[in-house]
């Protein structure tokens, strides 16, 4: 089965169309699920929650263990962020976006990979959803420090988990015209910005190949021409 969370929107909306399309089955998990509704495939497991919450861990826990469901591949996508250029952001601003950015996909990936100790036998693939900032720091801190965080906790699972069934990388996309920029500064000419299908077709083409357990970086020049 196929994980993916914050898929009721962009790019992990993207996501789940594209792996139902090919018969794969998908459990999908959002605050939200509006978009997932409109969706009618039995492929398609939808659980609804916020991640930052354990009530929202335990449901995923009993689906997946009830069902006797093996994860073959875990696209942690969930992420949050309120551009801001102030140094002084509120504890709370702080809180949600370390909370949803990192530490939540910390506590999904530890709650799998601990169900999957049952049957190690079997390979599990780990792909935490980066952005550029994870790289090169910029102005809006404290997401750009979330990504740095979540790039650190891959590096830290390679470590753990060498040369055996439980394999990690990483997905940088390029900036994409969703609706994570609603209520962003006007300034912001979303036209620009890549098309969320067209790049979850690149990763899915990607994630179904044979150099899938490699890291893929998606720059913006590949879309600039593609409607």
């Amino acid at each position: 089965m196929i994980v993916i969370t914050g898929a009721n929107n962009g790019l992990g909306l993207e996501l789940v169309k594209i792996f139902l399309k090919y018969n794969f089955y998908v459990l999908a998990i959002s605050k939200s699920n509006n978009n997932l509704n409109k969706i009618n495939n039995n492929n398609l497991k939808i659980i609804t929650g916020n991640l930052n919450k354990k009530s929202t861990l335990k449901k995923i826990n009993k689906y997946v263990t009830k069902n006797n469901i093996h994860i073959d591949l875990l696209i942690n996508n969930v992420g949050f962020s309120c551009i801001e250029k102030n140094p002084y952001f509120a504890f709370n601003q702080i809180n949600k976006i370390i909370n949803t950015n990192l530490i939540s996909v910390m506590k999904l990936t530890n709650m799998i990979l601990t169900i999957r100790k049952t049957n190690d036998s079997k390979k599990i693939h780990i792909v935490n959803v980066l952005s550029k900032t994870a790289f090169k720091g910029n102005q809006n801190a404290i997401y750009s420090v979330s990504k740095w965080g979540l790039r650190g906790y891959s590096e830290c699972l390679k470590e753990i988990y060498p040369n055996n069934n439980v394999m990690i990388s990483n997905i940088v996309p390029c900036s994409m015209n969703t609706s994570y920029w609603t209520n962003k500064p006007k300034n912001i000419d979303k036209s620009k910005f890549a098309n969320p299908t067209l790049v979850a077709n690149d990763i899915f083409i990607h994630l179904t190949s044979e150099k899938k357990y490699e890291d893929l970086i998606l720059k913006k020049e590949r879309y600039s021409n593609i409607v």
